[in-house]
């Protein structure tokens, strides 16, 4: 049975719904932004054809490139989806496991890895740029995040809810925490606003955008694409921002309407994934679209400074209560 689920699971969800509702969200975060700087904006769907269109563009190979370079791509857009194996898309991920959320952050880190070796492969020095301040911000944002998701496990392993350090055992824990455990709810804000600014550097808009920087870079890690890499590279970035949301709406966000209604079967499943898709929706809506359209950019120092010296002492002192908190407690 778990195996007819988990091809399911991967020809309907990984396969089909995640790669259409990410195009569909490029198509309404443009429309988004395009309303609030007063203009119509393309069409919706207009992510969809620009996709096909890239497809079928001739790719153009600079000469000083090495092999990397095209694998790059594909190895990214494999490294994301493969995530939604682990992470649940409003149903139950099939390799959902006891210390997943440990190969869950191995995978986020794996992809920004291949995400800067392409360009760095290239040759060009827009590129290599581009590639060095992606390799900044992830040094500069993922460092809070893990020793959020870590103290939250360690929280979970303590109180021995569900597998240890596993992405279900930190759902339960959301769920006890609005339940029972009242006097963690603060904390649990702090982790969520740790969380989002977390997915807002990883999705690199606004100010976070340092990587690509169009006006300096001229695109930077991207610049030298062109044809189905340049397609497979926009694609895996947006996906690996739609896994992002999905991590946060697991731990943070764990509600079913199918448990409130009662339902089992398909429509339970339909119903969850299209929760699910509403709240990526939503936490995307802040840390991709409206902080494009309403924000600079910051310059690569002020970006590694802001997490540095803002989000990292959040994180420390977040821990610090956390484990307080539970030493007075037990």
């Amino acid at each position: 049975m778990d195996i007819v689920y988990t091809i399911a699971y991967t020809i309907l969800v990984i396969l089909i719904v995640v790669p259409l509702y990410s195009l569909l969200i490029q198509g309404i975060d443009r429309k988004i932004v395009a309303r609030m700087q007063n203009r119509v904006g393309p069409p919706i769907i207009q992510p969809f054809y620009d996709f096909l269109k890239l497809i079928g563009k001739e790719q153009i190979i600079p000469t000083t490139a090495r092999r990397v370079f095209l694998w790059a791509p594909m190895l990214c857009v494999s490294v994301a989806l493969l995530g939604f194996m682990y992470v649940p898309f409003g149903t139950r991920a099939p390799l959902s496991t006891r210390g997943d959320i440990i190969f869950i952050m191995y995978l986020i880190l794996m992809f920004s890895a291949f995400y800067v070796l392409g360009p760095m492969a290239s040759g060009s020095p827009f590129a290599l740029v581009g590639a060095q301040r992606k390799l900044i911000a992830v040094t500069s944002i993922e460092v809070p995040f893990l020793m959020t998701i870590g103290a939250l496990s360690w929280l979970a392993y303590r109180l021995n809810i569900g597998k240890p350090f596993s992405l279900e055992a930190l759902s339960t824990l959301s769920t006890l925490i609005w339940t029972q455990y009242y006097y963690l709810i603060p904390l649990w804000f702090i982790a969520f606003l740790i969380a989002t600014i977390w997915l807002a550097g990883e999705a690199g808009k606004g100010f976070f955008d340092v990587a690509e920087a169009e006006t300096e870079l001229g695109g930077g890690v991207e610049v030298e694409y062109s044809g189905v890499s340049l397609a497979f590279y926009k694609f895996a970035h947006v996906v690996i921002t739609i896994l992002g949301a999905s991590i946060i709406t697991a731990i943070f966000i764990p509600w079913r309407p199918s448990l409130a209604m009662s339902t089992e079967g398909i429509i339970a499943s339909v119903l969850d994934v299209l929760w699910h898709m509403l709240i990526v929706f939503v936490l995307l809506l802040f840390a991709y679209t409206i902080i494009r359209a309403a924000s600079g950019r910051f310059k690569i120092d002020q970006f590694a400074m802001f997490y540095w010296r803002r989000v990292l002492p959040l994180t420390i002192a977040f821990v610090i209560l956390l484990h307080v908190t539970i030493a007075i407690i037990w």
